[in-house]
């Protein structure tokens, strides 16, 4: 479980395919322990590697294009919340992202941003992935758990880039630093950026 600047409480699963198109996933959660869940958000994009960082040391400086992003209500209060923060707070064409009273409808997908329409209500949440803009991957061996065995698994863990404390800079902030990093849940010599997920990830509702 993660705590970002907010605060706020989310766990992150990502997934990079060959065709450098991308999904992740974000859980947000109302508690420290991330037992509560809120919303989540389903984000679809494409990622461009560019060079070795001048600033960043080990680091990749990466362009990135969200075609699509999506949120999940998983209880009528954060639905309630969520668009009464869009309604008040972002631009003309999202002012009536969702009407007071809509009842909460389970598992429904509701669309905050997409590329086709121009159409983008993320900035009430604080949203944003800059930190796509900075990758690095690692891998390295570690012990397998356990006294009565020996030797080592490979693992890979992916580092994105640091997201800025102030809520309102987040959404310009171009990092520098690191996140926690991710780390794969399917390990291949051959890949680089294939199916990084959280190691705490709780998949809810």
């Amino acid at each position: 479980c993660e705590v970002r600047p907010g605060p706020e409480f989310l766990t992150r699963s990502y997934l990079f395919y060959a065709n450098r198109l991308f999904k992740a996933f974000q859980f947000y959660y109302w508690d420290p322990s991330c037992r509560e869940p809120s919303y989540s958000l389903v984000i679809k994009g494409k990622l461009r590697l560019r060079q070795a960082s001048w600033i960043t040391r080990g680091a990749t400086e990466a362009d990135y294009h969200l075609h699509k992003v999506g949120i999940v209500f998983h209880s009528q209060k954060a639905m309630r919340e969520v668009a009464s923060r869009i309604n008040q707070s972002s631009g003309e064409g999202c002012s009536g992202f969702l009407p007071p009273g809509r009842a909460w409808a389970p598992r429904a997908l509701y669309e905050l941003l997409s590329a086709k329409t121009e159409r983008d209500c993320t900035a009430a949440l604080g949203f944003a992935m800059h930190e796509l803009s900075l990758v690095r991957v690692e891998r390295h061996h570690q012990p397998l758990p356990g006294l009565q065995q020996s030797g080592s698994s490979l693992v890979e863990e992916l580092y994105l880039g640091d997201i800025h404390t102030d809520w309102l800079e987040r959404l310009h902030y171009r990092p520098t630093g690191y996140q926690r990093p991710l780390q794969s849940v399917v390990v291949s010599v051959d890949a680089q950026l294939m199916g990084f997920a959280k190691h705490s990830l709780v998949l809810c509702c």
